[in-house]
């Protein structure tokens, strides 16, 4: 502490409270199991101020423990010593070869942060992000055998202090048996970001993951890439097949998965490592037919949440009180990509042959299952800022008379091809896309397609 803060404590003597925090830096060391205590060049001079301390703050008791030990052995004050747990700790690193000789490093961080810094094992630093959501960085210019550290941070008056740290990590051999889960991803033309997307699917915490990736017809060097990460790891799929869109990708996908459960992304998103493994232990814990996760967009702006619902976490929901909820009376943003889905009930019912199929099978799919659930985790993360001209780009730019055309299209499809047990959800579905579309858009046509599905239905 510099001198002239100690001066001006000084000078209000008894007349405030004096709090002393010792925060979880690089003077803790792990001891005593698994607790953080002081190491032994824990710099002790401001015992001679202790006198005028009247709380201190330490993070566990192994360090409140050996704090009153240095306090008497220096027959020192011994004041209020509170023990007040540093929130956030790294709950999963994970270190993988990636494409062109380079490593891809993968963590969870459980707790608030405002950064992240990444030492190689010999302490130099060789990145820091100020991103308190990012849990992927490829490293390059070092060997498979080295081990690396990160370190999450808080900044305060006095600068960056880091509050957690995780165990060095080194590529390690991985365990593939049968599938549990397996993840689809339609790939096309996708040499910009498909090597971010491999290594975000392969950092996944749940070990029993097949990743079968659909290259679509690219005439890029997307099939380069992907063949190498299939001779490299062996529970990757490449499945090559002509330019035919992402339905026809993702049916050909489905159609070779072997796992219990099947989830999809887009070639040019990301997940969170822990996301199949959570919604996996919830889909099973609940025995539901779907397990969903809010999600985050990114944007030039910042993470922004979507998909997100005021429901009770990790808990089954009956369908028809899913959809009344989140659907019809709250709007709720249709996404195909934040699930877990039981692979029987996808197997059975494929993707349409439509522009807009993420509308028209998210609602179909979802009218055959029974039961869900939902995690408020934001684990699956749409990234708008990797490129541009999506297709979701280029469907906003359409006309209002071919946007009208491919969402009738899509709610046409459901309409038809829905569970008939649940024909009368469908049709409030229907009516609350069309009207809120025919709002949006200013296009009549939306109302007059209610009415037609009203009269039909």
């Amino acid at each position: 502490m510099p001198t002239e803060l100690m001066q001006a404590i000084f000078t209000f003597g008894k007349g405030a409270i004096i709090t002393a925090i010792a925060h979880a830096g690089c003077y803790f060391v792990k001891k005593e199991g698994s607790c953080e205590s002081f190491c032994e060049e824990y710099p002790y001079n401001w015992l001679q101020y202790v006198e005028m301390i009247d709380r201190m703050i330490v993070s566990t008791e192994a360090q409140k423990t050996q704090l009153i030990k240095e306090l008497e052995k220096y027959h020192c004050n011994i004041p209020d010593i509170r023990v007040i747990p540093v929130e956030g700790a790294f709950t999963y690193t994970v270190l993988n070869e990636s494409y062109a000789g380079n490593l891809a490093l993968s963590w969870s961080f459980s707790g608030k942060t405002d950064g992240f810094q990444i030492y190689d094992e010999t302490g130099k630093e060789i990145y820091e992000t100020w991103n308190r959501h990012q849990h992927y960085f490829l490293i390059k210019g070092y060997g498979k055998a080295s081990g690396f550290v990160v370190r999450a941070y808080i900044d305060t008056v006095k600068g960056k202090e880091i509050i957690a740290e995780s165990k060095p990590v080194y590529i390690q051999n991985q365990s593939y048996e049968k599938p549990l889960v397996s993840l689809v991803i339609p790939a096309y033309n996708a040499e910009d970001y498909i090597v971010r997307t491999m290594d975000n699917v392969l950092a996944q915490s749940l070990s029993d993951l097949e990743v079968v990736v659909v290259d679509d017809g690219s005439v890029d060097s997307t099939p380069d890439i992907l063949e190498w990460y299939a001779g490299k790891y062996s529970n990757v799929v490449i499945i090559q097949q002509e330019n035919s869109g992402a339905s026809a990708a993702r049916n050909a996908g489905i159609k070779s998965a072997n796992g219990s459960y099947m989830e999809f992304m887009d070639s040019d998103d990301m997940l969170h490592p822990d996301m199949i493994t959570s919604l996996y232990n919830a889909i099973e814990a609940n025995h539901c037919d779907v397990a969903i996760s809010s999600s985050y967009q990114i944007t030039n702006t910042g993470y922004i949440p979507i998909t997100q619902y005021s429901m009770e976490e990790n808990v089954a929901v009956p369908i028809d009180e899913f959809f009344d909820k989140h659907f019809v009376k709250g709007h709720g943003y249709s996404f195909l990509c934040n699930k877990l889905y039981k692979a029987s009930l996808v197997k059975t019912h494929l993707f349409p042959m439509l522009l807009a199929e993420d509308d028209a099978w998210n609602l179909y799919i979802l009218s055959y299952a029974d039961k869900v659930c939902y995690l408020n985790g934001h684990l699956y993360e749409w990234d708008r800022t990797i490129r541009k001209n999506t297709l979701s780009d280029k469907i906003i730019r359409r006309s209002k008379e071919e946007l009208f055309k491919l969402y009738k299209e899509a709610i046409m499809f459901y309409m038809k091809n829905g569970n008939p047990g649940r024909r009368v959800a469908l049709k409030k579905l229907a009516k609350t896309h069309l009207l809120l579309l025919e709002k949006y858009n200013a296009y009549d046509e939306y109302g007059k397609l209610w009415r037609q599905i009203e009269d039909t239905f």
